[in-house]
């Protein structure tokens, strides 16, 4: 008497699973790059725009904008901040 379940029932459940996990774990990353690209909104086009070094400087100290819904804006990083950590592109 067979008490465990036919090999191809077993084989579509971990495949059920693994491809769950993948189904997650590109779920998390594209969020994480989507949150990434909203955090300079309001950065790269004021960099563009200066000309000098003292205009680098007063945007360095400037905030994202924070209505339009970043994360940054919410925890008050700074563009320059934001620059140094790399997440300015």
């Amino acid at each position: 008497m067979e008490l465990r379940d036919p090999l191809s029932d077993r084989l579509r459940r971990w495949a059920v699973v693994a491809g769950a996990l993948v189904v997650g774990l590109i779920t998390i990353w594209v969020y994480l790059r989507m949150s990434e690209r909203r955090g300079a909104y309001g950065c790269v086009p004021a960099y563009a725009a200066a000309r000098t070094a003292a205009d680098s400087a007063l945007v360095d100290v400037q905030r994202p904008d924070a209505a339009a819904g970043q994360l940054e804006g919410a925890y008050g990083l700074s563009c320059g901040e934001l620059r140094q950590r790399g997440r300015l592109r």
